[in-house]
Parts: C-alpha cells; sequence; structure tokens
C-alpha cells in the first residue's frame, strides 16, 4: 500500500461541510467516521491533504495540474476549482492513479469520492440562465472567474441592438442598388462627373466659461456647460474619384437651399461638363418637382437638360458616398463647439481648401458580386411576366 504523508492545508485548502472524503486509494481517512457525518478536524482548523510520493512538477496557472488526466476528473466532478478541493498537491506515481468520482457524492459504502463543499450565492438562477442562453453560447469553465458552475451573468446581453439592418430587398432596391454599383465602377471621365449630395444639421454651440488653455503637463480643460447658438445646414457635394468636394454652408436646408446650392454647382464647378451624374438619397427635396416650384417649369428645364438623377434605394443611404465625406468633415473639422455660422464658413472652408488641394478620393470597393453574396439571403424573387 502507497504511504500517504499529510501537510498542512495551505491558503487554496477547502473547507469541507462537516466531513472529508478520501483522495486516493487506499488512504489511511477514517472512512467510517466519513460516512457517519463527524468531523476529522473541527471547523476553522488546518486540515491535511494527501501528498503521493512521486517526481514533483511545476505549478502553472491550473493549480499544479489538476486541469489535466484523472486530477481533472476529481475536479470538475463536483464543479469546483481545483485550488478548492485540496488535491491541488497530488502528484501522479507510476504504481497508481487518482480514481474518477462521483458528481457531488461520495463513492457507496466509503468508496473514494469527493464531497460538495459550501458554495457561494450563484450572481443567477441557474436553470433561466440556461433556459435563455442562446444555443451557441459558450458556458464559464468550472474551474473560472469567481468559482461558480453557472454561466455568467454576461451570457444575456439584453443592452446589444444591431442597428443596422436590412429587411427584404424588393426588386426596386435591387435595381437602384445595381444601378448604382455599376455606376460607382465607370472610370473617371471629366466631361461626366459622378457627384454624390447630402447635407448635415448642426447646433452652433459657444462656451458659458472661458476655457482655460493649454500649459505644460496640463490639457487643455472647458465646461461642461454651453450655450445654444441655433442650427445651421451643410451641403456637401463630392465626386469620388476626382478628389474634389463643394462644401456650402446655409441656416435652413429647404427647398430653395437645395435648388441653390446645385445650380451653383452646374453653372460654376461643373459649368463645361456635357453630362452631370447626381447621386442622392430620398428626401423630399431632392427631386426635380423642386427646381420647378422654385425656378419654373422653363427655368428648371433648362438648368436640369445635362443632368441625370441616381437615387439610392430606401433606407439604404449608406450606398451615398457623401456620406463617408461627411463622417470626415465631422471627424476632422466640426467635433467641437463652433459659436457663430461665420466661423463655421471659415473652419469649413479651409477645410475644404486643403482637402482639394491634396485631392483625397474615395475608393469604393463595394460591387454587386459582393451585394449578392452578402444579400442575397435577402432578396426577394423578381416579377417575371
Amino acid at each position: 500500500m502507497t504511504k500517504i504523508a499529510l501537510l498542512p492545508f495551505t491558503k487554496r485548502s477547502f473547507h469541507a461541510p462537516n466531513r472529508i472524503a478520501s483522495v486516493c486509494r487506499g488512504s489511511p481517512i477514517d472512512r467510517g467516521a466519513s460516512q457517519q457525518g463527524i468531523a476529522l478536524f473541527p471547523r476553522g482548523q488546518s486540515r491535511p491533504r494527501a501528498v503521493v510520493p512521486g517526481p514533483r512538477r511545476a505549478r502553472g496557472a491550473d493549480h499544479g495540474g489538476a486541469w489535466h488526466g484523472a486530477h481533472r476528473a476529481m475536479a470538475c466532478a463536483c464543479c469546483l476549482p481545483a485550488g478548492w478541493i485540496g488535491i491541488g498537491a497530488v502528484r501522479r506515481c507510476s504504481s497508481w492513479s487518482a480514481q474518477p468520482v462521483r458528481h457531488g457524492r461520495a463513492g457507496a459504502r466509503g468508496s473514494a469520492g469527493v464531497l460538495v463543499t459550501a458554495r457561494r450565492a450563484a450572481a443567477l438562477d441557474p436553470g433561466r440562465t440556461r433556459a435563455r442562453c442562446a444555443s451557441g453560447a459558450r458556458l464559464e469553465h468550472p474551474g473560472s472567474g469567481d468559482g461558480s458552475s453557472h454561466p455568467k451573468k454576461n451570457c444575456l446581453k439584453p443592452w446589444r441592438k444591431v442597428m443596422w439592418c436590412v429587411g427584404a430587398l424588393t426588386q426596386e432596391y435591387r435595381q437602384r442598388m445595381y444601378s448604382l454599383l455599376a455606376l460607382y465602377a465607370r472610370p473617371l471621365r471629366p466631361a461626366e462627373p459622378v457627384i454624390c449630395i447630402d447635407e448635415k444639421s448642426l447646433q452652433l454651440l459657444s462656451h458659458s466659461r472661458e476655457p482655460l488653455p493649454m500649459k505644460p503637463r496640463s490639457p487643455a480643460k472647458q465646461d461642461y456647460e454651453y450655450k445654444r447658438n441655433g442650427t445651421t445646414n451643410l451641403f456637401v457635394a463630392i465626386e469620388p474619384k476626382a478628389g474634389r468636394r463643394v462644401v456650402t454652408v446655409t441656416a435652413h436646408r429647404a427647398k430653395p437651399d437645395f435648388v441653390g446650392f446645385v445650380s451653383e454647382l452646374l453653372t460654376g464647378t461643373y459649368a463645361k461638363a456635357k453630362r452631370v451624374h447626381l447621386v442622392l438619397d430620398n428626401l423630399n427635396t431632392h427631386f426635380r418637382k423642386c427646381f420647378e416650384d422654385v425656378l419654373g417649369k422653363r427655368a428648371a428645364s433648362s438648368l436640369l437638360r445635362r443632368v441625370q438623377f441616381h437615387y439610392t434605394p430606401k433606407h439604404a443611404s449608406w450606398l451615398n458616398m457623401a456620406e463617408i465625406e461627411i463622417g470626415i468633415l465631422s471627424r476632422q473639422c466640426l467635433d467641437r463647439r463652433i459659436p457663430s455660422e461665420q466661423a463655421l464658413r471659415s473652419e469649413v472652408n479651409a477645410w475644404q481648401r486643403e482637402r482639394n488641394k491634396q485631392r483625397r478620393t474615395i475608393k469604393w470597393s463595394f460591387t454587386r458580386q459582393d451585394a449578392d453574396r452578402k444579400l442575397s439571403h435577402r432578396y426577394v424573387p423578381l416579377l417575371t411576366g
């Protein structure tokens, strides 16, 4: 029979509930006392643990290899980390190996087993958590976290929301999307520029208290309170392949403002173009009728004779590359408090000149093949005549 040496417990030892079970074959621990529920060692005093003679192995993050081989079976049986059940110092011997145990109970008639210790309160009710947890969710490892064998409480993630979603893609959606993707795939043609237009509303904010300037080892400081000085609007037109953009600040974004912005583009920046392709979303001010209401039918027909409108699908403004340019403008120029419309014009014009000087372009890589691969499961079948 293998000799067992008893050593005092370390900080990782566990407190058995008034009884202790043998952890190896042929252990001299009194099995009768364990069956009768007699505490061999009073609660609060140090308890021995079994150490089997043999080559000492380096103990790593898994508490001396307790999660490997037979030791793992003993630790997993009662869903406790290895550091809780006093088997961290068990060493393998060539003559025998630790025996597997039953879940949460000692073996029949004193056979080898590990008794369940008093657990801490679970974070969530285990039954409800397992029922609501997704089928593919990864449950907590028995030896991770705070030692609980139940799934982590963050298996339920009610705060997660999908903000960009696509419903059923109708025939109109697909036709407009394919038309825009084909337009973006064309090479650069100075005689037929492709111009994406969109607008952005912006609040004018000023400081309620004068901010503190930056000093060595101290950043600039500003008060959280501010004064609201009204709102303004920015019209942004971008020619992605040419790296040219036009940004105009207006007080409103009504029909006259939009018509005036497009008229300035057609008669100024793109006066020599034979045909102009305008990419717009479905805002009510972006249609030909608005030009007729503001300029009259004859003047509107004369102005738009070189214009071809291209509209994004409904709920798909992400296909308009003007939104990409507006995002860059917001991050590089508008991400601070701007007190007045005059200051806004000055800052936007400086940003616009620098971007045009560098000829910053937008490389569109989303193709029709990509759309069919990613969105085909949402397509509505095309109607056949």
